[in-house]
């Protein structure tokens, strides 16, 4: 059987917001998630906005993963809102 979800989810805070109009996040986590193998109780009750990476524009996942710890522990805006469907990697914000 095949999975319903098979990839990665970014866990965005929802405050604070940044950028002229507000659309900017910071991310809290990035972890890979398989519905059908990984049970995560402290994942389904999360305070965080969670995003499939499908819904995540110009993602650079190992990028992200190699220098998560820097990028969480500072706060880096690095997420903007496109849309309620659609999120982008702004990685001006990661350096």
């Amino acid at each position: 059987m095949k999975p319903f979800l098979d990839c990665y989810i970014f866990e965005v805070k929802q405050w604070p917001k940044y950028g002229p109009k507000l659309e900017y996040y910071a991310l809290a986590d990035v972890y890979h998630y398989n519905s059908l193998t990984d049970d995560r109780e402290d994942k389904k009750q999360s305070p965080f906005i969670q995003i499939p990476e499908k819904f995540v524009r110009n993602a650079n996942i190992q990028f992200i993963l190699d220098n998560l710890k820097d990028i969480v522990e500072n706060n880096k805006p690095i997420i903007k809102r496109i849309n309620d469907d659609l999120w982008e990697i702004d990685y001006e914000f990661a350096k």
